[in-house]
């Protein structure tokens, strides 16, 4: 029975292949494995991976041999396995990433990793676009109630230098949706609050509210400020319930919410205008 040949296949092909572990990623390791052992260059899984889910084929793994070779004789050493794998992907014209997790596509056509969060993936009007669309209380309230309108109403009840923390207090949502807070509390959402936290730390880094490298810290008045918007919110967007919401000492600001649901292409247009104003730019 004749094999696949690597080179006869596409992109999008070799992906799909890959994925189920069919002929054509064995191929592959039939290529990687002959390389191997006639150039001694040991391939790892991750790069066998890498190199079918690129469609990198038998002959850019010859070719980049080649290459190196004169580059070896030009340079009086041999090279790694790392830099001769490193050449086929330059030769082949793409950047393989380490697997970083599924990916989601923003409102801008972005990718963006919620379990690999990165600073240069975040972009200001895909938060806003998306927390404009977002109904806080998984949609419970007495009309359409966002994300942005309560991030808004959290940033104008703080002193001024805290409003860029504020107006981004709850921008991870953007990205992994809104979990109502009893749900998000429970002790099996541990790892839905380390995603977030993760998510966030990485949104108040883009926008230097945070040192590179810092953990997230959130300024206490923000917390404080957060909790009494949601007091507020009981008050004026939540029909009442036989039993009573632990909000502790929270105290519902004296603002009234409108009772009529808001143009989502407004709030987020005012969500961006503050963000503007805040010195938050892209």
């Amino acid at each position: 029975m004749n094999k696949t040949k690597v080179t006869d296949v596409t992109a999008p092909e070799v992906e799909r292949d890959v994925a189920f572990g069919g002929p054509i990623y064995a191929a592959i390791l039939d290529a990687a494995q002959e390389s191997a052992e006639r150039y001694r260059v040991p391939w790892s899984e991750d790069e066998l991976r890498h190199l079918g889910e690129n469609a990198c084929a038998r002959n850019v793994l010859r070719k980049a041999r080649e290459r190196m070779r004169e580059k070896m004789e030009d340079a009086g050493r041999d090279f790694s396995p790392t830099e001769v794998f490193n050449e086929a992907l330059e030769m082949f014209g793409g950047k393989v990433a380490a697997d970083r997790g599924p990916w989601l596509q923003t409102y801008s056509g972005r990718r963006f990793y919620p379990l690999d969060p990165r600073e240069d993936e975040v972009w200001l009007p895909d938060i806003a676009h998306a927390l404009a669309n977002i109904c806080r209380f998984n949609g419970h309230s007495t009309r359409f109630y966002s994300v942005a309108e309560h991030s808004l109403l959290v940033a104008k009840n703080v002193p001024m230098h805290l409003r860029a923390w504020a107006l981004l207090h709850d921008a991870a949502e953007a990205y992994v949706c809104d979990v109502a807070r009893p749900l998000k509390q429970a002790p099996q959402m541990g790892f839905y609050r380390e995603m977030e936290d993760r998510i966030l730390a990485t949104i108040y880094r883009r926008f230097e509210l945070l040192a590179p490298g810092a953990p997230l810290w959130i300024p206490e008045q923000v917390k404080v400020a957060d909790r009494n918007a949601l007091a507020t919110e009981r008050r004026d967007l939540m029909v009442r319930c036989e039993m009573e919401w632990d909000l502790g000492s929270s105290v519902p600001f004296e603002c009234r919410i409108p009772a009529g649901s808001r143009f989502k292409d407004l709030v987020e247009v005012e969500f961006m205008e503050m963000a503007g104003f805040l010195g938050l730019a892209g």
